[in-house]
């Protein structure tokens, strides 16, 4: 029995362990199948997008969380959308019930945050076939430090620093941490992100100020963003300094000054970008290029304080006496025989074109003499072919007066050359002295025998006439000396006031007053200019590659007339730049060309054919490199895909010497990223370019330009053959000259301009 119940026990046993394999297997088949990653339940929620974290600027790792597990063949590249870039593949891992993906991007992004969501069609299911959601209840996950692209540059803006710093100015597409500048030239500097300025957006300005004149050369060396992304570049720019001192120069206006109501000018001052101080010694102040004041009857020191943009100062200073009296400190005594005291204070010049002449003392009745002794001495006053030796005053009281007197070219006296006469030069006396207080005035001058013999004209034929009460008197004049080269002459006045040197026909009693028009009017036709280009000149004779020379050259009119005349630089024979100066007769003007030479070899330059000399280009130094580019840095243009639009300039009329800043969008049409060189065309020919790298399918980017203009003109502004809206008009305001623009090089004859005579005082009493 004992055996039969153990056997019978055994056989149990053997069932169910039978029972509990079969049972196990079953249940192991029913949940077992390709890419589920947990035992199927009957959870119907869907999955959903769990946490993202960075792997690196190019790839990110998120997470599908879901309590039944992840069909991880329902996973693919298509199922994810990104806030920026481009996807390039992903990655899939069981992670649990969870499924971790691993999403690689096709290229940086330059953006600080991505969000990942779903797309709209995912098929990401659960093992119990359960999506996820899409449409507006997707969720999303944004990912931080992305950021992997360096800043671009946009644009750059450079100006010279000619009489103020120089305003450096750079625009790239997001925000910067760091910025390095390198600026070559004279002296050497480096600037960071702390000398720049960040006023709008992503602009950085910095405003330099180079330690002496000269040329220099602003490098971007590197950008950092705020995300640490560097980028190493070699844009380069060129900027002029001039470090020059300032010069005050008092001028006084004699046209618009009237008794003790003067009326100063400051335009004859040198420097750039200058302000103006004025101080009139009696309390009272003024700014401004030109400015008036009514003096009382006393002794002034006026003094003028000029600041350019470097705030460098320089002060001129003058002396007035507006007593119009004996000084209060002076005793005139004829009996204890005290002398009259002169003094004469010339500009400065060799040929001085002003003076400023002191009276203390003068007694009444007796001549004072005023000036040049002898003929070694220095003129008180020289205008181009006519000087004004000396001067002696009569004065009908005991007096002590002052004399400002100024050498006027012949467009000053135009209103006096009446009834056939021609103009030949003249002066102007500004004086506190009274008419009735002057007996008579000798004036004792002097013109060159080559204008005369120019004009045509005997000496007996020259007159000297003053504008009184706005009508102009011929004097008695007489020929003093025959000397040569000159000729003197002596006239009598019973005033000061305005004074033109004339050559007439002498069909009028001297003494009688010219009249106006008549039988002798001369016929304007037969008045002409004539040009003689003299003096030109290179410097320097020697430069490195890529330097600049300045050529000059004096344009003298030997003619009896106005004009203007358009003087061409030659290069190697050919006139590759032009010039227009008006000159009045018998005067001369200073034209200037800058050049700038790249290849080595020797340049002559010429201007209308006076030879200026050679120009020697040095051969480059080979440093075995190069100061553009890199290999690295090469760019890969396709134009084809570029297309330029919206070129507007910032002004449409300029003056001389001035600049425009022209803007447009490059725009790249196709679907890959390229790059680009701009270029900036003014009357078609390139002047200047600008590297456009990296830019992106569909996007556009702007770039400007600045560009100086130093000759008058029309001309047509363009970036890569897309015309601005608007035509440049350059010139001094659309001055008398201005549509001169165009003209063949040499004499253009002009009207007469209108009389205004102004006087540079560059002395201090």
């Amino acid at each position: 029995m004992s055996s039969g119940n153990h056997t019978g026990h055994a056989g149990v046993s053997r069932a169910t362990l039978l029972f509990l394999l079969v049972a196990v297997v079953i249940v192991a088949v029913g949940v077992v199948a390709t890419g589920v990653t947990a035992a199927q339940s009957s959870d119907d929620s869907p999955p959903e997008l769990g946490g993202g974290e960075k792997i690196n600027t190019t790839a990110v790792e998120v997470t599908i969380v879901d309590d039944s597990g992840i069909l991880m063949s329902s996973v693919d590249t298509d199922d994810f959308l990104l806030s920026d870039g481009e996807l390039s593949h992903i990655t899939r891992l069981p992670d649990g019930t969870s499924a971790s993906v691993t999403l690689v991007l096709a290229e940086p992004i330059p953006v600080e945050e991505l969000t990942v969501g779903i797309a709209s069609d995912s098929d990401i299911s659960n093992v119990n076939g359960t999506q996820i959601q899409t449409g507006g209840d997707a969720q999303t996950v944004t990912i931080s430090g992305m950021d992997g692209v360096p800043p671009r540059v946009l644009g750059t803006d450079t100006g010279d620093a000619i009489g103020s710093p120089a305003e450096l100015e750079f625009r790239f597409d997001e925000r910067l941490s760091d910025i390095t500048v390198e600026v070559t030239g004279p002296e050497n500097t480096t600037l960071g992100i702390d000398d720049f300025d960040n006023p709008v957006s992503n602009r950085y300005v910095a405003r330099y100020t180079p330690p002496e004149s000269g040329e220099y050369t602003v490098s971007l060396a590197s950008v950092t963003d705020r995300a640490g992304n560097t980028r190493n570049t070699t844009l380069a720019r060129q900027i002029r300094a001039d470090r020059t001192q300032p010069e005050a120069v008092i001028g006084i206006d004699f046209g618009a000054s009237s008794g003790v109501n003067i009326t100063f000018d400051a335009s004859q001052s040198a420097g750039n970008e200058l302000t103006y101080q004025w101080d009139f010694g009696d309390g009272a102040t003024a700014t401004g290029e030109q400015v008036s004041h009514e003096f009382t009857p006393a002794e002034h020191t006026i003094s003028l304080t000029v600041r350019n943009g470097f705030g460098n100062t320089d002060q001129d200073t003058v002396d007035l006496n507006l007593t119009g009296g004996l000084d209060s400190e002076t005793d005139v005594d004829r009996d204890n025989e005290t002398a009259p005291v002169v003094l004469v204070n010339r500009d400065g010049s060799e040929n001085a074109q002003s003076s400023l002449v002191s009276v203390t003392g003068a007694l009444a009745r007796e001549q004072i003499k005023i000036g040049t002794i002898s003929d070694s001495e220095t003129p008180l006053v020289t205008r181009n072919a006519v000087s004004l030796d000396r001067l002696a005053v009569t004065p009908t009281v005991d007096s002590s007066f002052s004399l400002a007197l100024s050498g006027l070219g012949t467009g000053e006296i135009t209103d006096a050359a009446t009834g056939g006469a021609v103009e030949i030069g003249g002066f102007s006396v500004l004086t506190d002295i009274e008419e009735n207080e002057v007996s008579t005035a000798e004036f004792v001058f002097s013109i060159d025998a080559q204008r005369l013999d120019v004009l045509g004209t005997a000496p007996e034929d020259v007159v000297l006439r003053r504008e009184s009460g706005g009508e102009w008197t011929t004097r008695n004049t007489t020929v003093l000396a025959d000397r040569g080269e000159q000729y003197q002459f002596v006239a009598e006045t019973p005033g000061f006031s305005r004074f033109a040197v004339v050559a007439t026909n002498a069909t009028t009693a001297p003494g009688e007053s010219e009249p106006d028009g008549g039988e002798n009017e001369t016929d304007e036709t037969n008045r002409t200019a004539a040009f003689e280009v003299t003096d030109a000149a290179v410097d320097p004779v020697e430069i490195a590659p890529g330097e600049s020379v300045e050529i000059t050259a004096q344009v003298e009119n030997t003619g009896n007339a106005a004009g203007s005349f358009r003087a061409g630089l030659q290069q190697d024979g050919a006139v590759v730049e032009t010039r227009e100066t008006a000159v009045e007769p018998g005067e001369s003007a200073t034209v200037q060309f800058t050049r700038t030479l790249s290849e080595s070899g020797t340049v002559p330059f010429a201007v209308n054919d006076t030879t200026a000399g050679d120009v020697t280009v040095l051969e480059p130094e080979d440093n075995g490199s190069s100061t553009n580019t890199t290999p690295g840095d090469e760019l890969n243009v396709n134009e084809s895909a570029f297309t330029v639009a919206n070129v507007t300039i910032n002004e449409s009329s300029i003056g001389t010497g001035d600049s425009v800043r022209v803007e447009g969008d490059v725009v790249n049409e196709g679907d890959e990223q390229a790059d680009y060189i701009a270029e900036l065309e003014v009357d078609g020919e390139v002047v200047d370019t600008f590297d456009v790298p990296a830019v992106h399918g569909g996007t556009d980017i702007p770039v400007t330009f600045t560009q100086r203009f130093n000759e008058s003109g029309t001309y047509n502004i363009s970036i890569s053959g897309t015309a601005s809206e608007s035509q440049l008009e350059v010139g001094g305001g659309g001055g008398l000259f201005s549509f001169l623009g165009f003209l063949p090089l040499g004499l253009v004859q002009t009207g007469q301009r209108s009389s205004a005579f102004r006087w540079p005082l560059s002395i201090s009493c």
